[in-house]
């Protein structure tokens, strides 16, 4: 069999960027909630996105790569991912982001419309998101109606199941409000695990 297949293929990168650890939620399961808070916390400098964006410049394949924005919750600092995006146009770059979906409302829609793809964290339905996530349902789907009509990027609904969690109830609740939903599962053993980090 050696020899039969040959493989010629440009693969697309996926770059994660850390924006900061500032976050306007306390989600009970976050691994990382000791770290996080909503004010004096490091955000990313111009020295840094200088060294990313130098990196993935020499690691260009020819292929379309994307960089893909995180938190804590990475709209709070819009504008670092703003400057990002601006320093790194020549590169031939797609633009995503994971939010919570707060702030998708309280940042100009010209910023939104940088971005192709949004993972947006809600839980399913009302329920079973406000078990983690408090009372922000509401706030967050009624965020994704006001922008969706409004952008040609990819909507998709981010959740994230617990052993508890009918998948099949939290996809229906969302389905028509988002472009597409994927999960995560989230064990109680993996569950109590990250309470205690």
């Amino acid at each position: 069999m050696r020899g039969r297949f040959k493989f010629n293929i440009l693969l697309a990168m996926e770059y994660s960027v850390y924006i900061t650890y500032k976050c306007n939620l306390r989600c009970s399961f976050c691994y990382v909630k000791k770290k996080i808070s909503l004010y004096d916390t490091p955000t990313l400098t111009d020295e840094h996105i200088e060294q990313i964006i130098k990196y993935i410049s020499t690691n260009k394949n020819g292929q379309k790569d994307r960089v893909m924005f995180f938190g804590g919750e990475p709209l709070i600092d819009y504008e670092i991912i703003k400057k990002f995006i601006n320093k790194s146009g020549g590169l031939n770059l797609s633009y995503g982001i994971y939010t919570n979906g707060l702030l998708l409302n309280s940042v100009p829609l010209d910023f939104l419309k940088l971005l192709d793809i949004f993972l947006i964290s809600i839980d399913g339905d009302k329920k079973a998101h406000e078990k983690y996530r408090g009372q922000t349902y509401k706030k967050i789907v009624g965020n994704i109606k006001k922008i969706k009509p409004k952008l040609d990027s990819l909507i998709i609904g981010r959740v994230t199941v617990t052993e508890e969690t009918n998948i099949y109830k939290s996809v229906k609740s969302l389905i028509n409000d988002v472009d597409a939903v994927h999960w995560r599962s989230l064990t109680n053993r993996s569950l109590m695990m990250q309470r205690n980090l």
